[in-house]
């Protein structure tokens, strides 16, 4: 006697043709994401800031397994890493180019929009523009930041040669830190008031929104009870 065992396989091709289509279609909104992000200054700054840090803490990695593994290739690759690393904040410095006109001219913006809206009294008591508070620490954040700036490029015209002084580079290091700090000092304010404003804002819509579903749902309580008594 002999037996014949036959086994069909089915698939779904249409399921399949879908997954594929979706991811597919995931990955072209990924890659257009991304070629988005680079495509601007902002972008190419925040990808040469990742390989810079990403290069001081390979560095000190390198530097660390040198003292205890093949001393002679880990001390050559942390000088490699640190020569990119290096490249990498130069390269930031040159993007900078131009900012301080562009957070000057948002600085005029904001004071403009903050004077039209407190003489026309327009927008609510939250309105982040309208707070003197918040707009006097987000013109010293972005006035700090454009000096920040300023002192920056001084410093990395002496660095590359351009400029041969250094007292003005020690003075362009200090200052350029001094104002990166006042940036982020005026920055928390500003964000802590915008903060406080939003949650304001958010407790009188939650207000507005749940009063009358609680009336209704007590009403309703009460119905039922009536009916089964």
């Amino acid at each position: 006697y002999s037996s014949i065992m036959i086994i069909f396989f089915f698939s779904s091709r249409r399921r399949h043709t879908r997954c594929s289509g979706v991811s597919w279609a995931r990955r072209c909104v990924q890659e257009t994401a991304i070629i988005n992000l680079l495509a601007t200054t902002g972008g190419r700054d925040k990808t040469c800031r990742f390989v810079q840090y990403l290069s001081k803490f390979l560095k000190a990695v390198f530097e660390h397994s040198a003292k205890t593994q093949n001393k002679a290739l880990f001390k050559l690759l942390a000088e490699r890493i640190d020569i990119l690393g290096g490249s990498m904040g130069m390269t930031r410095k040159m993007l900078r180019l131009g900012r301080p006109l562009i957070i000057s001219k948002n600085i005029l913006s904001l004071v403009e929009r903050h004077i039209e809206k407190k003489n026309s009294k327009q927008g609510s008591q939250y309105d982040k523009e309208k707070n003197v508070v918040y707009v006097s620490a987000k013109v010293l954040a972005d006035a700090s930041l454009a000096l920040f700036f300023l002192w920056d490029h001084a410093l990395a015209a002496c660095k590359i040669g351009m400029i041969n002084n250094e007292k003005l580079r020690l003075k362009s290091d200090f200052y350029s830190n001094f104002f990166w700090l006042t940036e982020c000092i005026f920055g928390i304010i500003h964000n802590a008031v915008e903060i406080k404003l939003l949650h304001g804002q958010a407790a009188v819509s939650y207000t507005h929104l749940t009063l009358p579903t609680i009336y209704s749902v007590q009403i309703s309580v009460v119905a039922v009870s009536l009916k089964k008594k």
